[in-house]
Parts: C-alpha cells; structure tokens; sequence
C-alpha cells in the first residue's frame, strides 16, 4: 500500500517518527517506511531516507538530501543544490535546478542532471545518464548510455568512464540541419577525446584519446 508523508521542515507530521506537535526531526530520521511511500519535501533543507519499498520523493527547495534506499525509486530534486542517492534497484532520478550529486548506485538506473553543474554516477547496472553543458558523468559498471542534450551554449560536459563496444554516447541537438561531428584529441591533456559539434567542443571523454570514434556517436534532434 501507498503511504503518502509531508515533511515540513523540521516538524514531524503526525506519528510517524513518534513524535507529535513542533518536536524537531533528528537529522537521521526516515521519511519513509519499508513499503512503498510517497514523500513530498518542505521549502527548506531537508535530509529524507526513504528505506525499503519502491518509493517516491519530491525534494522541492532546498539543499536537499534524499537516499531513497532498496526498490524501484523516483526521486526529483526540483530546486537547490541537492544530493540523490537511488540505492539498489532501477531508480529514476531527476536533478532539477542547482548543482545536484546523483548516485545511481546498483541495477539500471536513469538519470538526469537538470539546470546547473551536475554530478552524475550510474554506479553498477546499464544506466542511462542524461546530461548537458557544465556536467560530469560517470557511468560506472556496465553497459551505459550517455545523453548530451546540447543547446549550443555553456561549458563542456565531462564524461570519466566511456568504454568502447559496450558505452554509447548519444548527442541531442537543437538545429534545423544535422551537424557534423568530429573527436579530436584535447589540448589540456593528450590521454582525453574532444567531441565537436560543427567544430564546437560540447563534451571531454576522459582518457578516451584514439579510442573514441565518430562511429561510437548517434545524433539526435531535440
């Protein structure tokens, strides 16, 4: 069964933390339960552990935390500088603005940064980690996708862990004509692969100098 908890700030709403009126959360306190919840954040910054179950959490402002533990997990970071942590199962999780950490950690996660210099880990399991200028992705153990989506403005994105043959990288674009993609070796350090759109560099694919090829990029139109 669905259970639905509001957290406002640092009150507790009913008894689910055993606790009653304006009592401060501690700081370590579950959100959830070991079913599977639905859990919606206050404005400020909120520290959320959701447990076990296939949840739900919406982090709203904030610098928020929120480790959504074992299960099938969606997690949206909305507003602020957030940290988001899936655990295992195949999570879904959604940065929003601010510079967010998402942790994918075990089975096939997706992720997106959002708006802001984001920091994306799949971690194990073939994950999907979408992701735009000013990012860093890592997609750790197993077979990943990398989605670029590219506006034609901003800082590279970075990707750690590209692996030939079992990684792809795909390139979405706002053009009304197909651009043309090259990867060049990177002038900061000689071990890494520039991709360039149309000669503009939009991404860095750390040590992946001479074993990137244009071959390994689709193009998507956005």
């Amino acid at each position: 069964m669905l259970e639905l908890l509001v957290i406002f700030g640092l009150a507790a709403v009913g008894s689910a933390f055993g606790l009653t009126g304006t009592d401060p959360m501690p700081d370590d306190a579950p959100a959830g339960t070991a079913g599977d919840d639905h859990v919606t954040g206050s404005e400020g910054d909120d520290d959320l552990a959701l447990l076990g179950g296939d949840d739900f959490a919406e982090a709203l402002a904030g610098n928020d935390s929120v480790d959504a533990g074992a299960g099938d997990d969606v997690v949206l970071g909305r507003g602020g500088d957030d940290l988001l942590q899936g655990g295992a199962g195949d999570d879904d999780l959604s940065g929003g603005d601010g510079a967010d950490d998402l942790r994918g950690a075990a089975g096939d996660d997706r992720l997106e940064g959002g708006d802001g210099a984001d920091t994306l880990d799949g971690g194990a399991g073939d994950d999907v980690l979408t992701i735009a200028a000013g990012d860093t992705a890592s997609g750790g153990d197993g077979a990943d996708q990398f989605d670029l989506h590219w506006s034609g403005a901003g800082d590279t994105a970075v990707i750690t862990d590209f692996s030939p043959g079992e990684d792809v990288i795909v390139l979405g674009y706002a053009s009304d004509s197909t651009p043309t993609v090259d990867v060049a070796q990177s002038q900061d350090n000689p071990d890494d692969a520039v991709i360039e759109l149309d000669g503009q560099a939009v991404a860095v694919v750390q040590n992946a100098h001479g074993v990137l090829q244009e071959a390994d990029i689709g193009l998507v139109a956005l």
